[in-house]
């Protein structure tokens, strides 16, 4: 795992933004193959893409859990980041990564995105990524 506090403010909105990015393809995925089914989209692409976002947030929520809290004190960007990043584990990708395509998948990637930009979309500094 990086050390997320050595990083520069920029450098974590662009993390924070391929994160977004990646969340939003697959949700795009995801709506697709809900609409058209398997020839349109690849299942197995939809599950592995789920499978490591989860696994991905669900490791620097472990980082900032062994790092008490240090890094809210660094910046507004960083505490935002942290804050994302523990709501999206939270509340984020809470179906199991090789069960079905479904509706309840496609929301729990929806809750994922929201969680984790809900407290970035407050910063000015998000609006100009």
């Amino acid at each position: 795992m990086e050390d997320l506090k050595s990083f520069s403010q920029e450098e974590l909105l662009n993390r924070a933004k391929c994160y977004e990015d990646r969340m939003n393809k697959l949700e795009k995925a995801i709506s697709v193959y809900l609409q058209r089914g398997c020839a349109a989209t690849d299942p197995e692409w939809i599950r592995q893409e789920y499978k490591a976002l989860k696994n991905a947030i669900k490791e620097e929520k472990k980082y900032f859990s062994a790092q008490k809290n240090n890094m809210m004190n660094i910046s507004n960007v960083h505490n935002a980041y942290q804050a994302g990043v523990n709501g999206c584990s939270a509340c984020g990708f809470s179906k199991s990564s090789n069960s079905t395509i479904d509706q309840y998948l496609f929301n729990s990637v929806e809750e994922a995105e929201y969680r984790f930009t809900k407290f970035l979309s407050d910063l000015t500094e998000w609006s100009t990524k």
